[in-house]
Parts: C-alpha cells; sequence; structure tokens
C-alpha cells in the first residue's frame, strides 16, 4: 500500500505541470468516445471545467493518503457527487470517466506508464468515484421523495 501510494504522488507530481494538458486530453477522449454526453456539459465554461477537473485529481491523490473516515477529502467528493446528482449518473458513467482518465495519463506519462501503475490510479479513482456514486443515489432518493 505505500509504495503504491508513493507511485500515486509521483506520478502526480509529474502531471502537475501538465494538468491543463491532462484536462485537455481527457475531455476530447471521453467526449469524442461517448458523443452521447455531450449534452451534460452544454452551458460549460470550459476554462472552469478544466481547472474543477485538474483540482478533483489533486484531491484525489490526497484522498488515497487517508482512511474512508478521513473528512475534508471524503467531503469534497460527497459535495462533488451531490452537484451531479441531477444527471443521473451511474456507475458506466464513471467507469467511461476512468477509461477516458487513465488514456490521459498514459498520454502524458509515456514510457513511465506501466500496468501497475494503471491499476494504482484506476483503484485510487474508483474508490473517490463510489463516494460520489452513494452521493448521487442519496441525491436521487431525495429527489425521489420530493417530487412524490
Amino acid at each position: 500500500m505505500k509504495r503504491d501510494l508513493e507511485q500515486l504522488e509521483e506520478s502526480y507530481r509529474k502531471i502537475i505541470p501538465y494538468k491543463t494538458q491532462l484536462a485537455d486530453a481527457f475531455y476530447t477522449s471521453f467526449l469524442e468516445a461517448n458523443p452521447e454526453y455531450v449534452c451534460l456539459f452544454s452551458g460549460v465554461v470550459w476554462h472552469t471545467q478544466k481547472k474543477m477537473l485538474t483540482e478533483a485529481m489533486a484531491m484525489v491523490v490526497k484522498y488515497a493518503r487517508y482512511d474512508e473516515a478521513h473528512l475534508q477529502p471524503a467531503k469534497h467528493f460527497k459535495e462533488l457527487g451531490a452537484k451531479h446528482a441531477i444527471f443521473a449518473l451511474d456507475e458506466t458513467h464513471f467507469d467511461a470517466f476512468i477509461t477516458h482518465m487513465l488514456l490521459a495519463l498514459e498520454a502524458l506519462l509515456g514510457d513511465e506508464w506501466s500496468a501497475e501503475l494503471e491499476s494504482i490510479w484506476r483503484s485510487a479513482l474508483w474508490r473517490v468515484c463510489k463516494l460520489m456514486l452513494t452521493s448521487i443515489r442519496d441525491g436521487q432518493s431525495g429527489i425521489n421523495r420530493h417530487v412524490q
């Protein structure tokens, strides 16, 4: 676990100077492969959206340092999930997100990318996506109760 965390943090430090390129690579790949999701981004200010994505990636790495009960990073992803509840996202959306984020990371890290590093990042990303999904489901339940 400690070695995984070290590899995650080291790879993240290498992409920090290229975080704009990371966001560009992610959104290009993600939206080209999933044109049905383009409507979810209508009206988005792309500069702001990309900044939020790169900030979230920093929080993914930060959250990997802590156990499940650590409040600040967990709260961030629960709030992010609540904001996304309106889109009725599910595991398939998050799987697509993770797939294309891994492709963007691989593109930036080049020869330093490995199956092991991919597995470490996949695990870190799913960990936070699960928090978001829980929050989304809670938000949808609240919306459904309110509507009925």
